[in-house]
């Protein structure tokens, strides 16, 4: 009985590693190709060095997944080495990277809400209106929670969120609201123009919102 067992063992072992080296090399040709729509994504946020790369390192252990560890590598400045995405110390770096996998992953994730935080950090004009446009295109599949300020964003929300903060018995606390089409507006002319909302800012708002 112990020789049989051993027998079957060794059969079920040959057959998990034909399985898993098929995978495997599958795996490595979706990476490939995977990391490649990424960094197309990067370029379009306004990161031209930014570059990605997955590993996949072979276990000698068997596992549910197979054979293949995968670790996602990044490069945010020109001249830097590859890092774990871990390892990226700029918040808003980190968002647009994530935003990018996301991207090129959509159809294959079952993530039902994402979270950005400040996505826009270091990004303007063009750029922070491809980010939008690029967010907007993620939310058709699942439901992004994004703090940003800059109006280019704002602008192509489905809800609009004005957080803000006020002293109540010595303590600091946060107000949100639920802004209205004409709240949306105002608000997205007062990221435009400052303080002083102008009839200028108003037309160019709701530009900005008819556009998103």
């Amino acid at each position: 009985r112990i020789e049989d067992l051993f027998e079957n063992l060794s059969k079920s072992k040959l057959a998990y590693y034909k399985k898993a080296k098929k995978i495997s090399a599958l795996r490595d040709i979706a990476a490939k190709n995977m990391s490649k729509r990424i960094n197309e994504y990067l370029t379009e946020m306004d990161m031209p060095n930014a570059e990605i790369k997955i590993e996949l390192k072979k276990m000698d252990t068997i596992s549910d997944n197979g054979i293949d560890v995968c670790e996602f590598y990044a490069i945010t400045n020109k001249g830097e080495s590859f890092k774990k995405i871990k390892k990226i110390a700029s918040g808003g770096e980190i968002s647009r990277v994530m935003l990018a996998i996301n991207l090129a992953n959509q159809k294959a994730l079952s993530l039902n809400t994402l979270i950005f935080d400040e996505v826009d950090t270091g990004i303007s004009g063009l750029t922070a209106s491809n980010v939008g446009v690029l967010l907007e295109e993620l939310s058709n599949s699942r439901q992004l929670i994004i703090i940003t300020h800059l109006p280019q964003i704002a602008s192509k929300s489905k809800h609009h969120i004005y957080i803000d903060k006020i002293v109540k018995e010595n303590r600091v606390i946060s107000l949100c609201e639920i802004l209205n089409k004409n709240g949306h507006k105002n608000e997205i002319a007062r990221m435009l123009s400052g303080k002083t909302i102008t009839s200028h800012s108003l037309n160019q708002a709701g530009e900005m919102i008819a556009n998103g």
